[in-house]
């Protein structure tokens, strides 16, 4: 600010400057543009508000002027954000529309402040708390910044149901971020534990989607999201479980529900490895066409009914605990007597074929078994 006051003089001695400054003063739609415009170009409504007090320092503009370029500099740059975020979409496209509404409703709930006298304003302040004129425009600025967020809070809910109907949210986009755990939940171990179990639910409930390629039957939902991208999304949000029931169990909370942060991470390499065997288990039989076959198609079929039956069970359907157990139960000798049927049969077209139904069922098995760990692992 010293650097402020000793240069501003300097700006005096432009005419250009000043005619300018005298010809936006005539109307409050020419002050706020050329803020707004101000802010676009330096990308910065700080930089303006800056430039705004050292304009009001050289006398070249008045309290109320000054005032008038911020509020065209806070809508600045909210609109920047949405220029140079147009070509994006889903949630990064809403954070950018959510960051300018809530500039625009600052100015809209801090609107008044034109239609009182701002020389009795700015006289008060200062009589009152001792304050410069610079100090008193970086305050309207300041609560100008606050005004925007605790207005749009008494809107948020609408806000977001119109942002979700302006710019939906991928589906790729939904699987790509965790969905209930956030860093806090982790001071909390009763928290912790809840919301881990909603994340790695929701991990289990897309399983399903992984033999989609591979179904002969139509689904009822087709994701538009290849088995690869999911697998990979998959792991990482296992990985961002894992860190943050790392985390949990480091801040030492000695209660009886810490124990079954333990389980739930069990419970979630188990999770990690299905993944990775199921997706495996598609992307085998993908090769050669190995899901045309019968065993393939079999396999398949069994497959999705016995995920569905676990999906089930996690989202509260007591009732097919029974026959889940009973599917998943030992099944080696079973396996054993198919693949020892594949080697003499010449049901897969090749050895190729024949390598991937050999493959797969290996796989099927494994499944079965990472099933049973998943429901052990239960808190």
């Amino acid at each position: 600010l010293s650097l402020i006051k000793e240069t501003s003089h300097v700006l005096n001695a432009l005419p250009i400057l000043t005619d300018f400054f005298t010809f936006s003063r005539e109307s409050f739609l020419i002050g706020f543009i050329v803020g707004t415009i101000a802010a676009i170009i330096i990308q910065s409504s700080s930089t303006v508000s800056i430039i705004a007090i050292t304009l009001n320092i050289a006398g070249i503009i008045t309290f109320n002027d000054a005032l008038i370029l911020i509020f065209g500099a806070n809508f600045g740059s909210g609109l920047s954000v949405l220029l140079f975020t147009s070509h994006l979409a889903g949630r990064q496209k809403q954070v950018a529309i959510f960051a300018f509404a809530t500039k625009l409703f600052g100015i809209i709930a801090l609107l008044p402040i034109f239609f009182i006298d701002q020389s009795k304003l700015l006289s008060s302040l200062q009589l009152n708390y001792d304050l410069s004129i610079y100090v008193v425009i970086c305050i309207v600025y300041a609560v100008l910044q606050l005004a925007g967020a605790i207005t749009i809070s008494f809107f948020q809910g609408l806000i977001i149901k119109l942002l979700n109907l302006i710019s939906p949210i991928s589906e790729e986009d939904n699987l790509s971020k965790l969905r209930y755990i956030y860093a806090e939940a982790s001071e909390d171990t009763q928290s912790a534990v809840a919301l881990t179990i909603k994340e790695q639910n929701k991990l289990i409930n897309e399983l399903t989607f992984y033999l989609q390629p591979i179904r002969n039957e139509s689904e009822t939902h087709i994701s538009s999201v290849p088995i690869k991208t999911r697998h990979e999304l998959g792991v990482k949000i296992t990985a961002s479980i894992k860190e943050f029931l790392s985390d949990t169990i480091k801040r030492g909370q000695s209660d009886s529900v810490t124990k079954d942060l333990f389980i739930l991470q069990n419970r979630n390499e188990a999770i990690e490895s299905i993944i990775q065997t199921v997706y495996s288990f598609s992307d085998t039989l993908l090769l050669e066409f190995a899901y045309k076959k019968k065993l393939g198609g079999s396999l398949t079929e069994s497959l999705h009914m016995i995920l569905s039956l676990l999906v089930d069970h996690i989202n509260g359907d007591e009732d097919n605990l029974e026959m889940l157990s009973e599917l998943t139960s030992e099944r080696g000798a079973l396996m054993d007597n198919i693949r020892n049927s594949l080697s003499v049969s010449n049901a897969a077209d090749g050895p190729n074929g024949k390598q991937s139904l050999y493959l797969a069922t290996s796989l099927f098995e494994r499944t079965l078994w990472l099933i049973k760990q998943i429901n052990k692992n239960n808190p």
